[in-house]
């Protein structure tokens, strides 16, 4: 097999892969406050060809493949196309990174078409702060009243049918957000989640 090494011999195992220019937020650390112009459905990679790619990039070494956007959640027809790309020979493990908004009723079906790991991105625990960051999202509201977090954060209990383990949670949190540090430090260490500046 011919294997792909970076300028300083390294092996390249790893391949991330964005779906989608979508996202159901705004933040303003991404985009200006009028939004972008979406790209025309024909300028973006069909599942076929974005499976063609992980496929090459699996036969020359990449073991690992996180899907990203945008926002992963929003593209249609998600689901079947996880199931294809979990299914190429030689590939490990599928990642997925999200906003969460769409968690809690798509964690199982993740879980169960072979994402091994979920990244949820998470720019505070303060519901006003989050608004403001993301002009207009209301994360902690909707995860709550739909049940996502409690969801989420069964690790250990065989019975209560866990989602992602606790090994595959990660909260990541941008320098600046010291405000909530704290509570989210508490949370992670109840719930183990593992907690990585931004």
């Amino acid at each position: 097999m011919n294997v792909m090494r970076d300028k300083l011999g390294r092996t390249i195992n790893y391949l991330r892969l964005s779906i989608t220019d979508r996202c159901n937020l705004r933040c303003c650390y991404c985009m200006p406050a009028t939004g972008v112009a979406a790209c025309e459905h024909g300028d973006i990679l069909r599942y076929e060809e974005l499976l063609r790619i992980a496929e090459a990039a699996v036969s020359l070494g990449v073991e690992k493949i996180r899907l990203t956007g945008g926002e992963p959640l929003v593209r249609k027809g998600l689901l079947g196309f996880l199931e294809q790309l979990g299914a190429i020979p030689g590939l490990t493990e599928m990642t997925l990174t999200t906003n969460g908004l769409l968690l809690g009723e798509t964690a199982e079906q993740l879980k169960a078409v072979g994402i091994d790991r979920l990244n949820v991105s998470l720019d505070s625990l303060v519901p006003q702060t989050y608004r403001q960051i993301t002009r207009g999202g209301d994360l902690i509201v909707r995860a709550l009243a739909d049940g996502a977090e409690e969801r989420l954060t069964r690790t250990r209990d065989a019975e209560s049918g866990a989602v992602f383990s606790g090994d595959g949670k990660r909260v990541f949190f941008q320098r600046g957000g010291d405000v909530f540090a704290l509570d989210l430090t508490t949370r992670a260490v109840r719930q183990l989640v593992h907690v990585r500046t931004g």
